[in-house]
């Protein structure tokens, strides 16, 4: 049951295609070739994060966040928080749920706030990727910024509960 939303959604985009195929060829033809040739620039890179991702994954278990985080307060917590969540890759179906472990478990809320904040929006393994496509300046400011408002927001709602 899973996967029948990407089942779904796949199917329709090779409908669409085949329907786009039917009405102009040589277009459809121009854009596989196109896909094809994206794909061979960005493989490398993605499969060097696809590597990393998956390494670190297996080193970084949900008792290893919950004993890293839980053993800290404050300040200090939250930067740790935000620390690990730029490190650690998780899918947010999984990152969530440990959020809400962590605040069973009575972690304070602001760092919560910092580590799923930091899983989200800090891409720290798809820095190349960035940086091949959008530039040095953008991917690092891009990536700075999402940390530190990570932080910034742990420390907002750390101060409010």
């Amino acid at each position: 049951m899973e996967l029948i939303g990407p089942i779904i959604v796949n199917s329709l985009a090779v409908l669409i295609f085949f329907l786009y195929y039917r009405k102009n060829r040589t277009k459809a033809k121009e854009a596989i070739s196109l896909g094809v040739k994206s794909i061979k620039q960005i493989g490398p890179l993605l499969i060097i994060a696809v590597v990393l991702i998956i390494s670190l994954q297996g080193l970084f278990s949900e008792q290893f966040i919950k004993d890293s985080i839980t053993s800290v307060s404050g300040t200090t917590g939250v930067v740790l928080g935000a620390l690990l969540g730029a490190i650690i890759h998780l899918p947010h179906f999984i990152a969530f749920p440990i959020g809400g472990q962590l605040l069973d478990s009575g972690v304070d809320p602001g760092i919560i706030v910092g580590f799923l904040t930091s899983i989200i929006m800090v891409h720290t393994f798809s820095i190349p990727v960035e940086i091949k496509f959008m530039g040095l300046k953008f991917a690092l400011a891009r990536n700075i910024l999402c940390f530190a408002f990570a932080i910034s927001l742990g420390l907002i709602l750390g101060a409010l509960y």
